[in-house]
């Protein structure tokens, strides 16, 4: 079972900038990362701060933490009614929106906030 995702971002205004008016995440807790986990986790002794964020079921915890990473192929895929709306306001917002074609006719959508995650954002379908 899966409890929640977590991921590593380096400016802590991409919660308000990204993942709550992009994403439409809300925060649900926040909180100081321990010293020690965190010299362990990212080999770093600067404060890492924890952001409990929530979407209907998908939790995300991220961490605030300026050392840089490489997420290679890691992204989580999210469905949005409107999808197209989404990516329109991140382009607007000038975050990373790639579009490519997975079939003739049929486009996917992935979208980078400014750490790097990536985000596959797909319309719901009942069908």
């Amino acid at each position: 079972m899966l409890r929640h995702i977590g991921i590593h971002i380096y400016d802590e205004d991409e919660i308000e900038h990204f993942y709550k008016n992009i994403l439409r995440f809300e925060v649900v807790k926040s909180y100081p990362f321990y010293p020690e986990a965190a010299e362990k986790l990212f080999s770093t002794n600067e404060p890492v701060q924890v952001y409990r964020l929530q979407r209907f079921e998908v939790k995300l915890e991220v961490f605030v933490c300026p050392k840089p990473f490489n997420p290679g192929l890691s992204h989580l895929a999210l469905e949005y009614w409107k999808a197209h709306e989404l990516i329109e306001k991140a382009k607007n917002a000038g975050y990373a929106v790639i579009e490519f074609e997975k079939r003739p006719g049929k486009k996917g959508y992935f979208l980078k906030d400014k750490a790097g995650n990536i985000f596959e954002i797909k319309q719901i379908n009942f069908v």
